[in-house]
C-alpha cells in the first residue's frame, strides 16, 4: 500500500470518528396531556402528577417531573428533547447488554408514563407532539 493511500485511510477514518461524536438529537419525551379524574368521573384538582422517561440506549437513569392539575383536573407535560453522539450510544448499548444480559430490544426503546397518587384515575389524551389532546371517555 502507497503512503498516499494510507495518509486517505487516515482521514476518511479522521472524519468518520469525529462525525461520530457528534449529538444528533432526538424527541426523549413527547407532549403528554394528562387529565385525572376519580371513579365518578369527576376532575380532581390539585393532584400532583409525574412523568418518568428514559431512554435505555443512552442513560442508565430516569428523568422525572411533576405537574399539579388544575380545576379540570388538566396537567401538561411539554415535549423534551436530548441529543447523544453515535458513539454514545454504541458504547453504552454495548455496555448494558454485556453488564445486565438484557435483550437488545430493551436496550434500544424509550420508556415514558405517567403516574398519580390516591384514586385518581389518570385519562390520558392524545400523546402526540403534534396535535392537540382530548381526554378519553
Amino acid at each position: 500500500m502507497t503512503a498516499r493511500a494510507r495518509n486517505r485511510i487516515c482521514m476518511v477514518s479522521a472524519a468518520l470518528a469525529v462525525v461520530a461524536l457528534i449529538p444528533i438529537p432526538y424527541l426523549a419525551a413527547p407532549t403528554w396531556q394528562v387529565w385525572v379524574v376519580d371513579e365518578a368521573g369527576v376532575p380532581i384538582e390539585g393532584m400532583t402528577v409525574r412523568r418518568v422517561y428514559q431512554n435505555y440506549s443512552t442513560e442508565s437513569e430516569d428523568h422525572t417531573e411533576d405537574q399539579i392539575t388544575d380545576k379540570q383536573g388538566y396537567a401538561a407535560f411539554p415535549a423534551r428533547r436530548s441529543s447523544v453522539s453515535t458513539v454514545r450510544r454504541c458504547i453504552f448499548t454495548f455496555f448494558q447488554h454485556l453488564l445486565l444480559s438484557m435483550r437488545a430490544s430493551d436496550l434500544i426503546r424509550l420508556s415514558s408514563h405517567t403516574e398519580t397518587a390516591g384514586r385518581a384515575v389518570p385519562s390520558l389524551g392524545s400523546t402526540s407532539p403534534t396535535g392537540p389532546a382530548r381526554p378519553n371517555t
